[in-house]
């Protein structure tokens, strides 16, 4: 549709300001432009949308526009993804280009986008998502443009598959109801909502690495030292997790980095370490095993073997048969 120039609440006559109520996509936004020469007086956008509240995906073609400012709705996650014409600007300070069959930003929420379109035509896609389902993440994404980058980073080269995806929404939009359009619709949101959640996750989990990497040795010690003084109990990964504070991936990177294990595995070797110590005592095994946390089963006997070299019973047998000086066995 033409867009037209407003009228006096704007002295430049070359700006004009679109009737976002008539442009069915963009009708949450808050949209300026200019149009190319101020004797023009038409500017054309036009769109195609289909969707829902959950994801709603727009083509949004543009032609005669110079100059385009928007502000992002304060509940949607935009992925914008290029496919003619060349246009570039900044979303909240950070510089982007337009791509063709590439991804050109992904803005946050009440994040401003002003751009300049340097081609006489473009054509794009918009991809608006909901913020509740990946409220945390998304909160996440906030507190860092270097968060954004590696969000921008882990969704490219996946394009075909978004654009795909939005295709087919607009196709089941435009063609003849059938039955199975419905479930058709809900699985390909929900498909493309998973893996912008699973590449948000993704980032943020490696944002998270670079930042604690330097952190991981103190996370190992910490670990450790819980693990000598509590072995006894059922601990769980979650508890192990607690005491530094950080998530299972991060404390499993951490173990793997500098003992290439897992903390499970750890904490295992810490009890058959401690369980040996008390046969050598004399303890005999069912005994040993309760105080250090194990069951007395073949398959702690098969561990313990692949340890030392031979059974718990015979580690038993063998340090009883041996003299004692006081309480202390003669070794």
């Amino acid at each position: 549709m033409p867009a037209k120039k407003s009228d006096t609440s704007i002295k430049d006559p070359a700006l004009v300001k679109l009737d976002t109520e008539s442009i069915e996509s963009l009708r949450e936004f808050g949209v300026e432009a200019t149009i190319k020469g101020a004797a023009s007086d038409t500017g054309l956008i036009k769109t195609n949308s289909g969707g829902g509240p959950k994801l709603d995906v727009a083509r949004v073609y543009t032609r005669n526009l110079e100059t385009w400012k928007s502000c992002q709705p304060g509940n949607k996650i935009t992925i914008s993804i290029g496919v003619s014409g060349r246009y570039g600007g900044e979303i909240n300070g950070r510089p982007y280009e337009s791509k063709q069959e590439g991804i050109n930003f992904i803005s946050m929420p009440n994040e401003t986008q002003t751009s300049q379109i340097y081609s006489e035509e473009t054509c794009g896609w918009l991809l608006n998502f909901s913020c509740e389902h990946f409220y945390k993440e998304g909160m996440s994404l906030l507190q860092s443009d270097d968060n954004i980058i590696q969000f921008v980073d882990a969704i490219q080269g996946h394009e075909a598959f978004l654009e795909a995806g939005a295709r087919h929404l607009l196709w089941l939009k435009s063609s003849e109801p059938m039955h199975w359009h419905a479930a058709s619709k809900e699985a390909t949101k929900a498909a493309m909502i998973s893996f912008v959640a699973a590449r948000m996750s993704g980032s943020l989990y490696q944002a998270e690495t670079t930042q604690l990497k330097g952190s991981w040795s103190s996370y190992v010690d910490a670990t450790i030292s819980f693990m000598e003084e509590y072995y006894n109990l059922p601990l769980t990964l979650g508890d192990l997790c607690n005491v530094c504070h950080v998530s299972a991936r991060t404390l499993q990177a951490a173990f793997n980095e500098i003992r290439k294990e897992t903390p499970m595995l750890t904490l295992r070797r810490t009890r058959l370490n401690k369980l040996r110590l008390l046969l050598i005592q004399g303890e005999d095994v069912a005994t040993s095993c309760s105080k250090v946390g194990l069951s007395p089963t073949g398959r702690t006997a098969s561990l313990y073997a692949s340890e030392f070299g031979e059974k718990p019973n015979q580690t038993s047998a063998r340090y009883r048969s041996l003299p004692r000086t006081g309480s202390i066995l003669a070794i």
